[in-house]
């Protein structure tokens, strides 16, 4: 044996190959001996072993598996596995005899099937290299399906080529050897820069040949070893490789195996597509073979080419799109053990989205990939000129042309991941999975579905296993599919209670296990979560506390682990509910049996997950019960325990989700406490976790949730901070995505609720920039989204009847600032009313009687009927002519009155008349400032101003139920804001987050 080392499997089974191709017959237990390190290496054996196999069948032996058992007996059970799917395969081939032929033959790219015991006629012994008159062959260049390539000189032009001696098995039949000749000519014919141009084709000894352009920089393959590219270097590459194709499709010629292999690098990095002389013409029926010809790679082969039909010019734009996904992601669209195996995925799988496996690529990419890689040739780009300029398009910044994978074809494309295995499944999935993606809008097709799954499940009354593995499809698979790409809560509904009904059908018909049970407690309280988003909170209770009843029989460790899921789940119902007692009992219980459960499996990231879910849970029913402080404590326990599971699981997107929801909830509290800057550093993180998943560019609904809520506080914050413009611009990013989304779901309280809040702040923004009209147009919106909300909601939602309030004290304020008392008495009087039907559930009647009265104040105020004392009606009229002289920067009034506002102010006798009062007066103390600031008085003057401004603001923010904002949600602030005494000692610094 020669004296080398080789240390992967490429390189042993290439040398293996060698071997037999030059007449040495090397056995495995030989190659074991000479390379110790393979004896350790199980997979590496058995591709040696299927190698081995197939050059035994070449040289016409008929090696038996009972063989192989014997001689690596460790092995068997792989070995045995080996032979079935290869023989079985074999059997499938179609044939017009009945036997197998090597038309229909498809080999792994790195399993040549092309060696023969006596090699080519033009090798006088073993190890010799060809002859070829005007040649001079300097070595072996590389080995392919269909023949060898030698570097070599052509003697008459004095220039290093490439010659391919093709496989002499062809000589046997003159028919194929002048076809094979005929295509070879033809593709010498295709002159391109990035085409390897073929010198000249001819014959020896009855062995074909062809002289080529020598590439010297190796092939794609052997670079792509590096790993992916970046996807400018990728786009470039493609459009050049594309532009190949698309010309020799303008020649009538397709490629047919077109693979990293067969892309050669030159010394720039320019790439060159090889292999077109094993091409076909598009317009004959005629395809060229050689015994053992590589007909297609399988990873990068279209389905068409797998059954062994005739191909056309699509054929090469799936390999285009399977090329360029192994650029982006360092690997071919699919990849196994075997070529068989690689075959029954490209005939059955989709390919993983691009974006799965690098989240930071972009989306149009997936998209142009996806519409190359469409198993039905019709979907697919029409010709490798589209290909080209969609490439161009992308490259170039212009919008390309094909769309993302459509909800619909999504849910089609999850059917065929999970292809139909009997009646049950094929009916379900035909019928009812593509209807429930449009359910809105065809109900009776859904109950069409629903009787089809009915009938499937009673001609599948003996077929336990696959009615349970149909269920469970449709409750965690289809169930998940759909609630990601916008399908209608409807919809998912639909689906949830055909899975409940098949569930208990089997319990019934097929026997009561707990695999079943574990499935339907999983199922109900996912409806019950459906029937909360459509309102129905009475039935969802109902719902929720069966899903309980089913949980209490599960004893396993994993019924268990399901058993303290549906606590926790109707621990959250509660929350929703606003039943926090409720709460607090059921999140106790969840931790009691998580905890307990921990105890054998105490690094199981799900019943940790689950402890994570019930503090949050406990953490909701403190921050009614107790505190917000005492909430937050809680909450950032369950931070601390989750964030400890990424660092164990950093791939796992459900923690990374599980964390961003957790922080969404700390966020707010931390503003409820004021605590600014915390909350935006939480902001901030939370944001950078979720952009490795891409939330600009995806279908999934939750994700976009968690986004637009993120941008929602960013845009608060930057509020809070007086960023004004970046406010307003992270808060168009959430309005905008939330308003699709109520409109694609429209009955979803939630996305209406959580637009109200959007618009909420929206109008803060404006008011502060004195843009009124905006200001009420959001405040109004804000009304709008949240009665909606409430309207879908039911009684759960009677909460949000405070953010209805804050609305119409929105629009009042505006009204005020336009000196339109009468109608601002309005709208106080309804932010006031909205109170009424919660004054007892959420203890409002305090609030209320405040709002009562200030009312009744700016009544007086307008000059209508009131029932404030006169003079708290007096010191309000007051307040607000000397603010409005100020507004017009007239400062006397106030420097008349000044001694009078503070004590109106400080002698009040009922505390919302002097916070009222204290809030006009720093407004006064703030309009003055910028007045003088603006007339050149003395800096010492200003000072002063400021200082009482300082003082006046901090009592008043000591007060309960204050503006706690005031400061930056008034225009006259602006220019107080600029000093750093007053921004340090209110924390509007704003330092950026590292």
């Amino acid at each position: 044996m020669q004296e080398f080392e080789i240390h992967n499997r490429d390189e042993l089974i290439l040398w293996q190959q060698d071997e037999w191709q030059l007449g040495r017959h090397v056995r495995i237990e030989e190659i074991i001996q000479r390379f110790a390190w393979l004896a350790a290496q199980d997979d590496t054996l058995l591709d040696l072993i299927y190698s081995e196999v197939l050059l035994r069948e070449d040289v016409g032996e008929k090696p038996a598996s009972e063989e192989y058992t014997d001689r690596f007996p460790h092995l068997a059970e792989s070995i045995v596995r080996q032979f079935q799917v290869h023989r079985a395969l074999l059997q499938d081939l179609p044939s017009e005899t009945g036997k197998v032929t090597e038309e229909f033959a498809v080999t792994y790219e790195e399993l040549p099937r092309n060696a023969s015991e006596s090699g080519t006629v033009l090798l006088s012994s073993p190890g010799q290299l060809p002859k070829i008159s005007g040649f001079e062959i300097l070595n072996v260049a590389g080995r392919g399906g269909s023949g060898v390539a030698y570097r070599a000189i052509d003697n008459k032009l004095k220039r290093i080529v490439a010659v391919k001696v093709l496989d002499i098995s062809h000589s046997a039949d003159p028919v194929r050897s002048r076809q094979l000749l005929r295509e070879a000519e033809a593709a010498a014919s295709l002159v391109h820069p990035n085409i390897v141009q073929v010198f000249q084709v001819g014959e020896m000894h009855g062995t074909p040949f062809l002289v080529m352009e020598f590439i010297d920089g190796g092939s794609l393959a052997q670079q792509l070893k590096a790993g992916p590219m970046p996807p400018k270097a990728a786009i470039d590459l493609m459009l050049q490789v594309s532009d190949a194709v698309r010309f020799a499709h303008q020649k009538g010629i397709i490629h047919r195996d077109l693979k990293p292999g067969n892309i050669l690098l030159d010394a720039r990095g320019l790439p060159h597509v090889c292999d077109f002389g094993l091409a076909r013409h598009l317009n004959s029926d005629e395809t060229v073979h050689v015994t053992g010809d590589v007909m297609g790679t399988p990873a990068y082969m279209p389905p068409e080419q797998a059954r062994g039909e005739q191909v056309d010019a699509r054929a090469d734009v799936y390999a285009l799109g399977a090329v360029l996904y192994e650029l982006l992601s360092g690997r071919p669209p699919f990849q196994a053990a075997t070529p068989w195996e690689i075959l029954h995925q490209v005939l059955t799988n989709d390919v993983v989205p691009l974006t799965r496996l690098n989240a930071s690529l972009p989306l149009d990419l997936e998209t142009i990939c996806q519409k190359c890689l469409e198993k039905d040739a019709a979907r697919r780009y029409a010709s490798a000129d589209e290909v080209h300029e969609e490439l161009d398009r992308l490259r170039s910044g212009i919008p390309i042309l094909a769309r993302p994978i459509g909800r619909l074809q999504r849910t089609l494309k999850w059917i065929r991941r999970h292809p139909a295995t009997s009646t049950v499944i094929a009916v379900i999935s035909t019928s009812l999975l593509a209807v429930a993606i449009v359910a809105v809008a065809s109900q009776r097709r859904v109950s069409k579905a629903l009787t089809d799954t009915q009938n499937a499940l009673t001609l599948a009354e003996q077929q336990r296993d696959v009615a349970v593995k149909a269920m469970n499809d449709l409750v965690y698979n289809v169930h998940d599919d759909l609630e990601k790409r916008e399908a209608s809560v409807e919809a998912r509904g639909e689906v949830l209670q055909s899975a409940i009904e098949g569930l208990k059908k089997i319990m019934e018909e097929a026997g009561d296990e707990e695999d079943t049970r574990i499935t339907l407690a999983t199922a109900l309280t996912r409806y019950g979560y459906i029937l909360t988003q459509q309102g129905r909170n009475e039935d969802a209770e109902v719902i929720y506390l069966k899903s309980i009843e089913v949980a209490e029989t599960l004893t396993s460790q994993h019924g268990q682990k399901q058993r303290a899921q549906n606590y926790s789940n109707l621990a959250q119902y509660y929350v929703r509910a606003a039943k926090f007692d409720e709460v607090s009992n059921w999140a106790d219980r969840t931790l009691t049996l998580a905890n307990s459960l921990l105890v054998a499996t105490p690094e199981d990231k799900d019943l940790l997950n689950i402890v994570v879910q019930a503090h949050t849970q406990r953490a909701s029913a403190a921050a009614v019960n107790q505190d917000n402080l005492t909430a937050l404590k809680i909450r950032q326990q369950a931070q601390d325990l989750c964030r400890k599971l990424i660092e164990q699981h950093p791939e796992d997107v459900r923690i990374q989700n599980q964390l961003i929801d957790l922080n969404l909830s700390i966020i707010q509290e931390h503003i409820n406490l004021g605590q600014m800057h915390e909350a935006d550093h939480e902001v901030a993180t939370s944001l950078k976790l979720l952009e490795r998943q891409n939330p600009t560019q995806t279908e999934d609904v939750q994700m976009q949730r968690r986004y637009s809520s993120l941008k929602r506080f960013q845009g608060q914050l930057k509020f809070g901070f007086a960023e004004y413009a970046e406010a307003i611009e992270s808060l168009e990013i959430a309005i905008r995505v939330y308003s699709r989304l109520a409109t694609v779901e429209p009955n979803r309280p939630g996305f209406h609720l959580r637009l109200g809040t959007m618009h909420d702040v929206m109008a803060d923004c404006r008011l502060a920039l004195d843009q009124y009209d905006e200001a009420e147009m959001h405040a109004r919106k804000q009304i709008e989204e949240t009665l909606e909300g409430m309207r879908l909601g039911g009684p759960t939602y009677a909460i949000q009847a405070y953010a209805v309030m804050q609305g119409w004290l929105m629009v009042g304020s505006v009204q005020v600032r336009r000196n339109e008392l009468k109608e601002a008495t309005n709208s106080f009087r309804r932010a006031t009313e909205q109170l009424d039907p919660i004054i007892d559930q959420y203890n409002t009647r305090s609030i209320h009687a405040t709002l009562d009265y200030l009312t009744e104040t700016l009544a007086g105020m307008a000059g209508l009927e009131s029932k404030a004392a006169a003079e708290d009606v007096a010191a309000g009229s007051l307040s607000d002519q000397v603010w409005r002289a100020l507004m017009e920067g007239n400062n006397e009034p106030f420097e008349t009155n000044e001694e009078r506002l503070n004590a109106d102010w400080k002698n009040a006798e009922r505390p919302e008349i002097a916070a009222m009062l204290s809030s006009n007066l720093a407004l006064c103390y703030a309009k003055y400032f910028s007045n003088l600031s603006e007339s050149g008085a003395s800096p010492e003057k200003q000072k002063a101003v400021e200082l009482k401004c300082i003082a006046t603001l901090k009592e008043l923010l000591e007060s309960p139920g204050s503006d706690q904002l005031i400061y930056v949600r008034f225009s006259e602030f602006a220019a107080l804001r600029q000093s750093p005494a007053f921004r340090q000692e209110f924390g509007i610094d704003h330092a950026p987050v590292e």
